[in-house]
């Protein structure tokens, strides 16, 4: 005699049967309010789900990428040597991205705010439908007499880079022995820190008014790097305090949230 094999039904199962019992029957307005909630909470669960495979893939792919060979060379300005270009990082790390469902596309913010300024999106995809944005603004490069066309696609190909280099945190090895230092020094923080700064902000759910009043200052280019380094630091805690309450509430609904 064949052993019957008993598997659990899935919570989007157990959903469509709720679904199809109530579809036969007359149902009161209490059961349709219930009947609401209960979807809601399908929402919610399979939204958490989904960030999870997502954080769960995006981990795994970081952890396989490794150094980016730098494959172009600089050989004007102060700063001369190797470096890694967009399209370097882009064929070091897609195959590994593709085998874990990521995908990173751009698209650029039109808007008529700050002329001369490209606003440059990042949208970091993963196949079980949960996806995060990142933003960067860069002016055009108008060094060396460029054209309005080169200055901005010159903008573009800068924005793409640093913005792809941040979601996948990618190491280069550059090492420009000091000369950044000796030659350069900068003021206030960088479009980079700028960049993380604001997703920063957008993850904990806060505001850049706050983070203004917080640091006495009229914009974020009036920050220095001590508010930079102090503002990630409370900012990634609230982060991490607003994600362990949401894992705190969810995880008591999967096993219960149907049974009704």
């Amino acid at each position: 005699m064949s052993e019957m094999v008993k598997t659990e039904a899935s919570p989007q199962d157990r959903f469509l049967t709720i679904v199809e019992r109530m579809a036969g029957t007359q149902l009161t307005d209490a059961d349709l309010i219930k009947f609401g909630r209960i979807m809601d909470m399908q929402i919610q669960y399979r939204d958490y789900q989904a960030k999870q495979d997502f954080s769960r893939a995006a981990a795994t792919a970081q952890g396989k990428i490794g150094l980016i060979l730098r494959d172009k060379e600089r050989s004007s300005g102060p700063i001369k040597g190797n470096y890694a270009s967009f399209d370097q990082m882009v064929a070091q790390s897609k195959e590994i991205l593709a085998q874990y469902g990521l995908s990173i596309s751009f698209n650029e913010v039109i808007t008529d705010e700050q002329p001369g300024i490209l606003h440059m999106q990042a949208i970091y995809r993963h196949v079980g439908t949960h996806h995060e944005v990142y933003d960067l603004k860069v002016p055009y490069d108008t060094s060396s007499n460029k054209s309005a066309v080169w200055a901005k696609g010159s903008a573009i190909t800068y924005a793409k880079k640093y913005l792809y280099s941040m979601i996948l945190c990618l190491g280069t090895g550059d090492d420009d022995d000091g000369l950044v230092a000796t030659t350069y020094v900068p003021e206030g923080i960088s479009a980079m820190q700028k960049a993380n700064l604001m997703m920063l902000v957008e993850q904990a759910e806060s505001s850049v008014e706050k983070l203004f009043k917080r640091y006495n200052v009229a914009c974020v280019d009036d920050m220095s790097q001590s508010h930079y380094e102090n503002a990630c630091e409370g900012l990634t805690d609230k982060i991490n305090s607003l994600k362990a309450v949401d894992a705190e509430v969810l995880n008591t609904q999967p096993e219960n949230f149907l049974n009704v």
